[in-house]
């Protein structure tokens, strides 16, 4: 049987284990000890607050095996992007040039970046140990995240898109 839950202090060795054993690039779980256990106490911190609503909160779960008592995966959200500093993300956008003396328009695809400040909420992390996938867990972690915003929506911030 397989629960998801907040993250503990006590889930620190397991979640550093799983994180030193994902792929280079998953910043929001980072293989430094020290970065890991700061996101702990900031996940912590968010759980235990009243939220009226979003702002500066991280909603960090682990997907723990009860029959071994094993930390198998991880998921999290960040309530709000752009709070503490701007997040610049890159959309795909179409531009037109033109060439003389042909006057061919021609249209490429460009990356222009965009400045979130107090943005939405951001879908994180999510990772699930090599010997667990296959079996749904990785589906069922990446669904309890919008479970989340569904059951807490004090705690997230719409998009407004």
């Amino acid at each position: 049987m397989f629960v998801i839950r907040p993250i503990a202090l006590k889930d620190l060795t397991q979640i550093h284990n799983l994180a030193r054993r994902a792929q280079l690039g998953i910043t929001s779980l980072p293989k430094d000890k020290g970065l890991l256990e700061g996101k702990i106490l900031h996940s912590m911190r968010s759980f235990s607050k009243a939220v009226p609503q979003a702002d500066d909160e991280l909603y960090f779960f682990v997907l723990e095996d009860l029959e071994t008592n094993d930390v198998v995966g991880s998921c999290a959200l960040y309530s709000q992007v752009g709070v503490a500093k701007p997040m610049i993300t890159y959309k795909l956008e179409k531009e037109s040039h033109f060439y003389e003396p042909l006057s061919i328009g021609n249209e490429f695809d460009v990356l222009v970046p965009h400045k979130f400040e107090h943005g939405p909420t951001e879908v994180a992390t999510l990772f699930l140990s090599n010997s667990y996938r296959k079996l749904g867990l990785g589906r069922l972690l990446s669904f309890s995240r919008f479970l989340f915003m569904a059951n807490f929506p004090s705690r997230v911030k719409d998009s407004g898109i």
